[in-house]
């Protein structure tokens, strides 16, 4: 690869996407680069991440946080790695500082790739964690697990259209769990916006 297109980073609602930044950083394109897009979306759910993949090109680059973003389970995770790797583009992921700490080529990443897919290959079964070196030891308590349909109802909520008692009910969860959940959520967002709001939307 020449040069680099344009920045697709991809990322979960639950994802620390400030890890996206380092990224960018390593790479040199931070300041530099005005064609950054940011697509994110709730953890089941991947229409975000095949409408990304549709308009990526050849020179492009794609940024996730860890594989994971790209399935629930390893097979499909490995199904989304052959495709970055077949088509060929290229995609790094910030806990797997080897797509990135070299700079960007496409055949280097190509490798790299392969020898992740190969890697879940061998441990299938096992869950796949790979704590990367510049992750910062002092994040605090880790995220909590959001209902599967959360994202969707605190939307509702925030717009009255369904009340707290409704949107308690609708996850399941109890009292003080749920609120725990909305501090933290709102916590998150606001993390998210800072740092979203720097990019274009796909």
């Amino acid at each position: 690869m020449n040069r680099i297109g344009n920045i697709y980073l991809y990322a979960k609602q639950e994802d620390r996407i400030e890890e996206l930044q380092y990224v960018l950083q390593s790479i040199g394109v931070f300041y530099k680069h005005r064609e950054i897009y940011i697509s994110r979306e709730p953890r089941r759910s991947f229409a975000e991440l095949e409408k990304l993949k549709d308009m990526l090109q050849e020179d492009d680059v794609c940024i996730i946080t860890n594989p994971a973003s790209l399935g629930l389970n390893e097979a499909e995770v490995v199904t989304q790695l052959d495709w970055f790797i077949k088509k060929p583009r290229i995609l790094l992921i910030y806990d797997f500082k080897t797509t990135y700490i070299w700079g960007v080529s496409e055949p280097l990443n190509q490798a790299i790739l392969q020898t992740i897919q190969q890697s879940i290959l061998a441990q299938a079964g096992k869950r796949i964690v790979k704590m990367p070196e510049n992750r910062k030891s002092n994040a605090g308590r880790s995220r909590i697990e959001f209902p599967e349909n959360w994202a969707e109802l605190y939307e509702q909520w925030e717009n009255g259209k369904i009340a707290s008692k409704d949107f308690l009910e609708k996850t399941g969860l109890k009292r003080a769990t749920f609120y725990n959940l909305i501090t933290e959520y709102r916590q998150m967002m606001e993390e998210n916006n800072k740092f979203f709001d720097t990019f274009k939307s796909v």
